[in-house]
């Protein structure tokens, strides 16, 4: 049995200190679980196949799977995979419990309203970026007027001096 705690608990990708943090106890307590020199406790066994979802058979004997394939270990594993938050474990389970009538009429009011909102949201973000478009453009045709002014004004002052020392 020692051995086969061993093997779940590198099945799990854990090390002895985050296997027995899980368990409550402490990183010396599962090296001594897994080099036999202290025996398993009824809890502690107990413990393991509550928390693990351990096969108790397995366990004890090494027949049989090691896992049992439960509905919660199962979403439990899935949780884990795509890291899920505790707000969106409590979601999916809700959405789990539904029935298929249930989940179809919630997932037409979504596409429902994501019908209603797209267009709104394209037609202000749109108007938006054309008005931001429009003011760039008026500032910028704005500003070549200015500096073609001062151009022209530059041009007329030079001129003026060259006359006057042309003249002179």
């Amino acid at each position: 049995m020692h051995n086969r705690v061993k093997i779940l608990r590198k099945s799990l990708e854990l090390s002895q200190a985050a296997f027995g943090e899980r368990l409550g106890v402490s990183r010396d307590v599962i090296n001594n679980i897994e080099n036999a020199r202290v025996e398993l406790k009824e809890l502690m066994i107990k413990s393991l196949c509550s928390l693990f979802s351990v096969n108790e058979h397995w366990l004890r004997s090494g027949e049989g799977s090691m896992l049992v394939e439960s509905d919660d270990s199962l979403f439990t594993a899935f949780s884990e995979k795509y890291g899920l938050t505790q707000t969106e474990q409590n979601v999916a389970r809700y959405c789990l419990q539904l029935t298929s009538t249930q989940r179809t009429e919630i997932l037409k009011h979504v596409l429902n309203i994501a019908e209603i909102i797209k267009p709104t949201n394209l037609s202000n973000e749109h108007s938006s970026t054309e008005i931001v478009s429009n003011t760039i453009t008026q500032e910028l045709s704005n500003y070549k007027q200015e500096l073609e002014a001062e151009q022209r004004a530059q041009l007329v002052c030079e001129n003026s001096d060259l006359k006057k020392n042309g003249t002179k």
